[in-house]
Parts: C-alpha cells; sequence; structure tokens
C-alpha cells in the first residue's frame, strides 16, 4: 500500500474534527430515495481504450516518386468505414479508385497482401494484431498497409539491346504471305540450304560466290524475305538453273570484289617485303677521314649481331619458291603430325589430298578450314594442327633474306 499523501491527511483532519465537533452530533447523511435509486444511470468505470499501430505508405500513387512509411495508431473502438476512410486520406489516393490491403512483419515479402475493404476486413486485422501484440517479446507489431492499385512505375531508358531489337522489329519486313512472294521465298530456302556441316542451322542459309565457290555469304531471313520480294516484283524466274543476286544496295556486298574471303586471306598472308634489287638508288660516295679508317667496316652480308646493327628479315611466303629451294612433301606433314598426336590418324587423308592436286605443302597454302572439313573430310580437331604444319613446312624451304644495316 502506498504511503498517505499530504492531501490525505487533510481530509482526514476535516473529517476528524466533524466527528468530535459537538455542534454535528446526531446529524446524518441525506435520505436515499429508493425509488427514484433505480432510475438514475450508473456510471461505467472507465477503462483505457487498446490502441491499434498502423504503418502508412505515403506516395505510392505517385509515378517515380520515393516511397515512405509513417507509424499512426488509432483507438480500438474507431468505426471502420472511418478507419478506411482516414487510411485513403493519409495516403493521398482517391476514395473511388483505392484499393487497400495489410500484412503483418511475420509474413513472407513475396506472400500476397489480405484485403481492407469491408467492416469484416478491419474486425479480423484488428484481432490478428491484438494476438501478434501478445505473443510479441520485444518487437513492435504493427498493421503494414499497402497499396494494391499503386502508380505504374516510370518508363526505365531502354538499353542498347532493346533498342537494336526495336529497330530490328521496325525495320522488318511484311510477312511474304501478304506480299506475295510465299512460293518464290520457298524456292529460295530450298535452293540456298548450305549442305557444309556448320553453315545449316534455323533461318541461316549460305550465297555461294559462282566465281569463288569456297566462299560463303550467310544470308538471314531478312535477306532472304527482300530477295524474294524483288524476284516476285521483277518476275525474275528463280527455279531456272543460273540466278543472280536481286539489283539493290542490301547485296551490294556481295557482289564488292573486296570482300571475297579468298582475296581477304591472302592479303592477310602476304607480309610487306623488301627487295633489294627492285630499288634503284643512286651510288653514294662516303668520304671516311684516313684517321677512322683503320677501325672502319664495310656494309657486308654477315650475321654478325652487334649492337650497333639491326636486323631486317624476310621470309618468303609460300609462292616465294625458286628452282633450287626444293617443296615439302604432304606426305612429310602427315607423317610428322601421326608421330606428335597419333590417335588423329594424319596419314588417312593423303590420299585425299593427293585426289585434290595438294601434293606438297605450297599447294595448300591459302586454302581454308571449309576445305578441309568439307572436301577431305578432316574432323574439326585436326584441322588446326594440320594448318599450322602447312605454314610451317612451307616455310621450312623458302628463301630467307637477311639485311644488317649499320645504324
Amino acid at each position: 500500500m502506498p504511503p498517505p499523501r499530504p492531501q490525505d491527511y487533510a481530509v482526514a483532519h476535516f473529517y476528524h474534527g466533524i466527528d468530535n465537533d459537538p455542534r454535528f452530533q446526531g446529524v446524518g447523511p441525506a435520505p436515499v430515495n429508493e425509488e427514484r435509486q433505480g432510475d438514475q444511470p450508473q456510471a461505467a468505470p472507465q477503462s483505457e481504450v487498446a490502441k491499434v499501430d498502423v504503418e502508412i505508405p505515403l506516395n505510392t500513387s505517385i509515378p517515380g516518386a520515393v516511397v515512405t512509411t509513417r507509424a499512426m495508431s488509432f483507438p480500438e473502438n474507431i468505426l471502420p468505414a472511418d478507419f478506411i476512410s482516414q487510411l485513403i486520406h493519409f495516403m493521398g489516393l482517391e476514395k473511388d479508385s483505392a484499393k487497400l490491403g495489410y500484412k503483418f512483419h511475420n509474413e513472407k515479402k513475396g506472400d500476397p497482401a489480405h484485403e481492407l475493404e469491408s467492416e469484416e476486413d478491419v474486425r479480423m486485422a484488428f484481432q490478428s494484431f491484438f494476438t501478434l501484440q501478445k505473443r510479441a517479446i520485444s518487437r513492435k507489431v504493427l498493421i503494414q498497409v499497402k497499396n494494391l492499385a499503386p502508380a505504374p512505375p516510370p518508363l526505365a531508358a531502354s538499353s542498347s539491346k532493346k533498342r537494336k531489337q526495336e529497330q530490328v522489329q521496325s525495320e522488318a519486313e511484311a510477312k511474304p504471305e501478304l506480299t506475295g512472294c510465299k512460293k518464290e521465298l520457298e524456292i529460295l530456302q530450298s535452293r540456298l540450304t548450305c549442305s557444309v556441316r556448320g553453315h545449316r542451322g534455323e533461318n541461316r542459309w549460305c550465297y555461294v560466290d559462282p566465281k569463288d565457290p569456297q566462299n560463303h555469304h550467310y544470308l538471314g531471313i531478312r535477306e532472304l524475305t527482300l530477295w524474294a520480294r524483288e524476284a516476285h516484283n521483277n518476275g525474275t524466274d528463280l527455279s531456272s538453273e543460273g540466278f543472280v543476286l536481286p539489283n539493290c544496295s542490301e547485296f551490294d556486298k556481295f557482289r564488292e570484289d573486296k570482300h571475297s574471303d579468298a582475296k581477304r586471306r591472302k592479303k592477310d598472308k602476304a607480309a610487306p617485303t623488301v627487295t633489294i634489287d627492285a630499288i634503284n638508288l643512286p651510288p653514294v660516295t662516303v668520304n671516311i677521314p684516313a684517321s677512322q679508317q683503320s677501325g672502319y667496316t664495310p656494309l657486308t652480308r654477315d650475321t654478325h649481331n652487334t649492337p650497333t646493327k639491326r636486323k631486317v628479315q624476310r621470309w618468303a611466303d609460300a609462292d616465294d619458291y625458286d628452282s633450287d629451294g626444293g617443296v615439302t612433301p604432304i606426305s612429310d606433314i602427315l607423317h610428322a603430325l601421326h608421330r606428335k598426336m597419333p590417335a588423329s590418324n594424319f596419314p588417312q587423308y593423303e590420299q585425299k589430298l593427293k585426289d585434290e592436286g595438294i601434293d606438297y605443302a605450297c599447294n595448300a597454302v591459302g586454302l581454308d578450314s571449309a576445305f578441309f572439313a568439307s572436301t577431305v573430310g578432316m574432323k574439326k580437331g585436326a584441322i588446326g594442327p594440320f594448318l599450322r604444319e602447312l605454314r610451317k613446312g612451307a616455310a621450312k624451304k623458302a628463301a630467307k633474306d637477311v639485311i644488317e644495316v649499320s645504324d
């Protein structure tokens, strides 16, 4: 029991004085009207009203805005309609289009939110809140209100890949069925299907240059559709034995000789050469003082590698053979590879190579891997080592010019 307060002492002294004052002897309390006692309303004892803690999201109706939260408390006995109206007001939503829901902290992020639309939904939310609050030890329980119809996110800047896809879609040609070139497209698809392994695939065809049968140009469905439309509009007969590329800018790159793979390979393999005989230089007279002639060494073609000299070398290409240089037989190339990699069995290709006129290493220089795969039947894993050994064999017998220039 708490100790008495000063006001308790004052009240006790007051009543003590009344009890001991003779003037108040025999004076009792006022009589109670028992007939009207039942008519008087009895005041109910006041109890503290429980509070419901709510977390309200803000700015959910503004596209691209940063969503923040605000914690508020509502009395337990609030009317459900007033509770929903106040939530809509604080969230800045339109009453007619607002759609609310709620979740609690113990629910997974991916779980759908509970609806908060009717009076029954509000009562269920309050009941779940007090149930969790009784079980909670230290964590504060909140009704996390959700806007089930938020504003759409702003359009993000499209990536380069997405822009490229949109550009391809915008430039895509009309369907062949609608333009009347379906027949021509089927003929092209049938005639341009490549027989070389590795060139076949979905929406992939090859145009073979008649001047260079080893030069394959890959075509997609867009190029093939354009070709079919041009043939349909111009009345070109694609079923004939020989047909040419359509006369439009999209196919100019296939006509130009500078884009030929064979010529580009030859250009890449051609190393810059320096031929002394082809340079007509005027005679040069060098006057050397007599005091310095003792240590003078004339310009010679020796191979001494001193710091005062730099060496310029030119390795001849496959075509730089003379009558005395000699060549490397293709059989030597195959047997040298067989000793290194016997499991690949390189000698099995010797007869097929000779049938194609490749008796020496220099005969095979300039041919691409597609030739050895399709014509010779060489496996893909064996083509790389074979080409490297070919280059070594072609350069082995080539002439090597070494020019030493004094600095």
